[in-house]
């Protein structure tokens, strides 16, 4: 293979895995919006959700470090989940300077609303073979350490 088709082999498969994402990002969007959630809510609720299960007391730096998602949008996103009365955000029993944040049971209801929707959508956009979406997920979820994992060594450079 000669160094332009390499080139264009790599650009490409950069713009699909962009183009996948751009589309997968817009059913979801999509998709949610029929219960009244954009995605970085939905993946908020999830969060809180889970490590509440998990932990018990959760701040959002535990929930921004969980997603991934920017600690801008996790703070933007709670604040507005609250107004919404989907989280409930108290006192830290072990940090006076964190907040404590919780599901309501309006939260944990579009929680599992939105569970169900992701999952359907997530079904519908990879196809409703499971064997083929698993090791997908796994060759995708192999890719992503490798580079996270290329990522944090550069950091420590």
């Amino acid at each position: 293979m000669s160094e332009s088709e390499k080139n264009t082999t790599e650009i490409f498969s950069g713009s699909v895995l962009h183009r996948l994402f751009e589309l997968h990002d817009k059913r979801m969007e999509e998709a949610l919006s029929r219960i009244g959630l954009n995605y970085s809510q939905y993946v908020v609720l999830a969060a809180a959700h889970n490590l509440n299960e998990e932990f018990g007391e959760v701040t959002q730096v535990m929930i921004t470090d969980f997603s991934k998602l920017d600690k801008s949008v996790v703070s933007t996103t709670i604040k507005r989940l609250s107004e919404k009365g989907m989280i409930i955000r108290q006192e830290n029993k072990s940090d006076s300077r964190a907040k404590s944040v919780r599901l309501s049971e309006d939260g944990e209801s579009y929680f599992r609303l939105g569970f169900d929707i992701v999952r359907q959508t997530d079904r519908a956009f990879l196809g409703e073979d499971e064997s083929e979406s698993r090791e997908l997920n796994e060759r995708l979820t192999r890719l992503l350490r490798r580079i996270e994992a290329t990522e944090t060594d550069e950091d420590d450079e």
